[in-house]
């Protein structure tokens, strides 16, 4: 199966063919994050800290619906400008 990171790389090199072979080039620390499916089905993301510990980037239950419950019981409405930042796990 194809890795998240090869099909972003992919969708990517169709925009920016430049940027996506400069992140190819990068090296990445692959023992410290490990992609996994939630039990949503959802891809979701853990790292392994410096002692050890595995700490969860986000749910390893249902990521997109935490997500939109979290952004919902914040006042939003005020607001012009939005920052979302992420993994791009899809």
């Amino acid at each position: 199966m194809k890795s998240f990171l090869e099909a972003n790389l992919a969708r990517l090199e169709k925009l920016d063919p430049d940027l996506a072979g400069r992140m190819r080039g990068l090296s990445t620390p692959d023992s410290s994050l490990t992609v996994f499916g939630s039990r949503s089905g959802a891809p979701t993301v853990k790292a392994r800290a410096f002692d050890g510990a595995e700490i969860r980037i986000h749910s390893e239950y249902d990521p997109a619906g935490e997500a939109r419950q979290f952004l919902e019981a914040r006042p939003l409405a005020g607001f012009d400008t939005y920052i979302l930042s992420g993994f791009g796990l899809g």
